[in-house]
């Protein structure tokens, strides 16, 4: 059995849904092996069910890396606005992990790699000829944007036309296109009442979460369950300012985790779903203005109804009427939204359902893996 590497630089392997995603689809034909760092950022929890092996940075380096890397950034962030293209993004723990990355890929031995985003594609085409691209972050200024040769790698997974063209424009390289979403055998089909609202995912002020807490305290009447990881400083916000809705129940943040059947399962006994980005973030990233994020795929698949911003990657959720996208956060623009899903909610409901067996993962990535197997290294 050929075996296939999927190399990312992160240490949240448990909240990557696509990577997770395409070892599943992929290890009944393939070996399969996820290499990633050990994870800090969301939590210390491991994945004890793949095969996957988490590379650690040597302590004091790591630390002195960091260090040097953030008074730079510190730095940067204080000229920008004169300045715009100077950008540092944490280059020298980035470098550090590169090299890692490059030395374990070439301890490997393996018949493919698949590179998740940049700096893995790098270090993957540093020792490897059989090279494959999952594009999922588009980071502006990335610095190892100019040192690749694309015309490299074997094919690209990405999800959608704006995206592949971001990178590759006039290149002609294999592509496929598949979504950051569950896979079609976890679709869940719940016609039982449902209540309340919930941001399902990343608890992460950036996102736009205490917009949706701010709806809460002006329109008590709901509730809203916060269900996924919480980023260290938006958690200690989250509990120092809120901690009255928290006690009265109108908040309810619940961070254990579900594998993503479980977790589809319990989205659906809600009755609407929450997906924001905040609009600096958006105004300044083409990659949060043109992802659709994961976790609205999950609530397609759990035929939960999402409220969304209103940007270019979302607006097929509009188009096949699943969901109603907003153009500011206001409480009022958030309440009027919900009370137009309420109104009609069969459809909105049944509308989930129908898109997701047109989006789920499984549409993509049949192609990319018949690609594999065909033997196209």
């Amino acid at each position: 059995m050929q075996k296939v590497l999927i190399a990312s630089s992160d240490d949240f392997i448990l909240y990557q849904p696509t990577i997770l995603n395409l070892y599943d689809f992929l290890q009944i034909d393939f070996e399969v092996v996820v290499l990633t760092f050990e994870p800090e950022y969301l939590g210390k929890k491991k994945d004890l069910n793949r095969n996957i092996i988490y590379l650690e940075c040597p302590a004091f380096a790591k630390k002195l890396f960091r260090f040097i890397d953030l008074s730079i950034n510190f730095f940067f962030k204080r000229i920008d606005k004169y300045l715009f293209k100077l950008n540092f993004r944490v280059e020298l723990l980035r470098g550090l992990k590169c090299r890692l990355i490059a030395e374990e890929i070439k301890r490997q031995l393996t018949d493919y790699v698949i590179a998740v985003d940049l700096m893995p594609l790098y270090a993957a085409l540093s020792v490897s000829q059989n090279v494959h691209f999952l594009s999922l972050e588009l980071q502006p200024y990335d610095s190892y944007l100019q040192k690749i040769d694309f015309k490299k790698i074997k094919s690209v997974i990405t999800q959608n036309e704006d995206r592949f063209n971001y990178l590759f424009k006039n290149l002609h390289i294999h592509k496929f296109f598949i979504q950051n979403a569950p896979l079609y055998k976890n679709k869940n089909i719940n016609k039982k009442p449902r209540n309340g609202l919930i941001w399902a995912g990343s608890i992460i002020e950036r996102f736009g979460v205490f917009d949706c807490i701010n709806f809460i305290e002006k329109y008590p009447e709901y509730k809203l369950m916060l269900k996924g990881a919480s980023e260290e400083n938006t958690r200690d916000q989250l509990y120092s300012k809120y901690l009255n809705l928290i006690n009265e129940n109108k908040i309810v943040v619940d961070e254990s985790y579900l594998e993503v059947n479980d977790y589809i399962k319990y989205i659906s006994n809600f009755k609407i779903g929450l997906c924001f980005y905040s609009w600096d973030l958006i105004n300044a990233n083409f990659n949060y203005r043109t992802a659709p994020s994961g976790k609205l795929f999950m609530y397609l698949a759990a035929g939960v109804p999402v409220i969304a911003c209103n940007i270019q990657g979302f607006k097929f959720i509009e188009e096949h009427k699943a969901g109603v996208l907003i153009d500011n956060y206001e409480s009022v623009t958030i309440y009027n939204a919900v009370k137009k899903i309420e109104l009609n909610y069969d459809e909105y409901q049944n509308n989930c359902y129908k898109l997701f067996d047109e989006v789920n993962f499984d549409v993509g990535a049949k192609s990319f893996k018949n690609y594999l197997l065909s033997g196209q290294k």
